[in-house]
């Protein structure tokens, strides 16, 4: 193929046999064709191989790489290295894309040049295609994919497209990453330019037992963990303990290990607050969605740490910072935020015992 395409796109393979047909043909199925798909295989033993060959005899847009043995985040930055699009977009072997996916993504792109990332709604399938839920991602601008982002993740990779010149400029996938190879490259990415999410539902994701996130073994957990350590670093200069760091990540449950910990996330969330009210906050809007960004952070924190034996002593402290950040007249009081009906899901994992400490006490 020897014109340049606009996007490439990256389908890792790993024993996909059982789903990799639908991921393929959904992007030979897609409207927007100036496009490349680079499929990476990490040496399966299935019939993954002859899948891939046999689409990329069919349609030379598809390319067909063999890895035995490579490390994912190794295989992607590969992949990002062989790159020739504007856009890299991410789709992994088991999921698959509408077919409107790239053509709203690029257009997107291509009108807001400012935007180094931009991801999207998706469904969730179980092991058998059926429907399980929609996952909106109801934040959706850069000031709130930001704040998710600085301590965890928002983003299903599925629906992810990037500039292959900032995500190169940012480094790229880190090879050394076991797991959660995605967070610690948005976490560089960052820097870069302004995320957002598109409103609309773009790629399918499949839950089934044998997928990497539920597979990989319990110690990877702690390159996740390390991720959201970095992105305090890079986003808000400030140095924390992985303790601390893994007490915010908002992608786990488990509490914080010590009330010590709690009390130094907490102080770390109304420094990070100070920090992108000043910095990045700028409009009204901003600063409203910042702050609806924090409150359900916020209860979420309690939420993982509402059962351990030292809670009594700290939900003073966790209540005194939740009214100080998230009822601000003239900015973000959530008690008057309407949209909130959008985030019932969120309210809904609350426990109500913190909706009474917010209204009562």
């Amino acid at each position: 193929m020897s014109r340049t395409p606009r996007v490439s796109v990256q389908v890792m393979v790993y024993n996909s046999e059982r789903y990799l047909a639908k991921c393929l043909r959904s992007l030979y199925d897609q409207t927007f064709t100036d496009f490349e798909v680079l499929m990476w295989d990490a040496g399966s033993t299935d019939h993954s191989a002859r899948i891939c060959q046999a689409m990329a005899k069919e349609d030379s847009r598809f390319i067909y790489v063999s890895r035995p043995s490579c490390r994912v985040s190794a295989a992607r930055q590969e992949a990002v290295e062989q790159s020739r699009g504007e856009y890299v977009a991410i789709l992994d072997s088991d999921d698959w894309s509408y077919p409107d996916r790239l053509a709203l993504q690029v257009r997107w792109m291509d009108a807001h040049p400012e935007m180094v990332l931009l991801a999207g709604y998706y469904r969730v399938v179980n092991q058998q295609g059926f429907p399980l839920r929609i996952k909106p991602i109801h934040f959706t601008e850069d000031i709130e994919v930001r704040w998710r982002l600085t301590f965890g993740n928002s983003l299903t990779h599925s629906t992810v497209m990037m500039r292959r010149e900032a995500v190169q400029k940012a480094g790229g996938y880190h090879a050394d990453i076991r797991a959660g190879e995605d967070i610690e490259l948005y976490g560089r990415l960052l820097k870069e330019g302004q995320f957002g999410v598109l409103p609309m539902k773009l790629s399918v994701s499949r839950v089934h037992r044998t997928s990497l996130s539920r597979t990989e073994p319990r110690e990877w957990e702690k390159d996740f963990i390390s991720s959201v350590q970095q992105s305090i670093r890079l986003q808000l200069g400030i140095e924390t303990s992985l303790a601390v760091a893994e007490a915010l990540y908002n992608q786990s449950f488990r509490p914080a290990d010590r009330p010590e910990d709690f009390r130094a996330g907490l102080e770390l969330i109304r420094k990070a607050h100070a920090f992108y009210r000043t910095q990045r906050a700028k409009l009204p809007l901003e600063r409203k969605l910042l702050g609806r960004a924090v409150f359900l952070h916020l209860l979420q924190y309690m939420t993982k740490n509402e059962q351990v034996p030292w809670w009594h002593d700290v939900d003073c402290e966790w209540l005194a910072t939740t009214r100080a950040l998230c009822a601000v007249p003239g900015e973000y009081d959530w008690r008057r935020d309407k949209g909130l009906l959008f985030q019932a899901k969120h309210i809904l994992k609350t426990s109500w015992r913190a909706i009474w400490l917010l209204c009562v006490r």
